[in-house]
C-alpha cells in the first residue's frame, strides 16, 4: 500500500472519512483513505479528544503540531475558547500518563500544577462570594499574576510549536 509523504495530508482525509463514518475502527479508516494503521490510531484520537469530533479535528488539521508525542498540542483548543472541565480532566489525565513529563522533575511540577481535583473555572464565582473581603485585593492580585505567568506559559510553548523545536 502507497502511504502519503505528510502525514498531515493522510490525517485530513482520515477525519474526513470519520466525519461520515464516526464508528469506523482505526484500521477500517486506515485500509479506506490509504493511510497507515498507526496514522489512522492517531486521526481517531485527535478526533475523540476534540470537541466537536471528526469535523472540529479536521478543521483544526491547519495548526503547526509536532508529529509525535503522547500529549499532542492538536488536541488542546485554540487560544481564548475554554474547553468543557470533561475535555480539560482528560487532557490532564493524558499528560500525566506521559513518561516524558512523568519522570523528569519539570514534568511533575506542572502536573501538580495541572492537577484536576483543583477548583474549575465555574467555581471561581461561588470562592470569591465566599472569601473574606479583606484578603479580596490580594487574592485578586495574585490571580492576576498566575494568569499572566501562565499566558506567559502558553505564548513560550506556541513560539516553540510554531518554530517546530523538536524535544532535546
Amino acid at each position: 500500500m502507497a502511504y502519503p509523504l505528510a502525514a498531515a495530508e493522510g490525517r485530513s482525509r482520515a477525519l474526513a472519512y470519520l466525519s461520515a463514518h464516526p464508528d469506523a475502527s482505526a484500521r477500517e479508516v486506515a485500509g479506506a483513505v490509504g493511510i497507515s494503521l498507526t496514522t489512522a490510531k492517531d486521526a481517531l484520537k485527535r478526533a475523540r479528544a476534540v470537541p466537536g469530533g471528526p469535523q472540529a479535528a479536521e478543521q483544526s488539521e491547519d495548526r503547526p503540531v509536532r508529529e509525535r508525542g503522547a500529549s499532542h498540542p492538536a488536541a488542546v483548543k485554540r487560544p481564548g475558547a475554554h474547553p468543557p472541565s470533561a475535555d480539560l480532566s482528560a487532557a490532564v489525565r493524558r499528560l500525566q500518563a506521559d513518561p516524558s513529563l512523568r519522570f523528569t522533575e519539570v514534568g511533575r511540577k506542572l502536573l501538580r500544577t495541572l492537577d484536576p481535583s483543583a477548583t474549575r473555572p465555574h467555581d471561581w464565582a461561588a470562592m470569591a462570594s465566599s472569601l473574606p473581603m479583606h484578603c479580596a485585593p490580594m487574592i485578586a492580585e495574585l490571580a492576576r499574576h498566575y494568569a499572566e505567568s501562565w499566558h506567559l506559559l502558553a505564548e513560550s510553548l506556541t513560539e516553540r510549536i510554531k518554530s517546530g523545536e523538536t524535544d532535546a
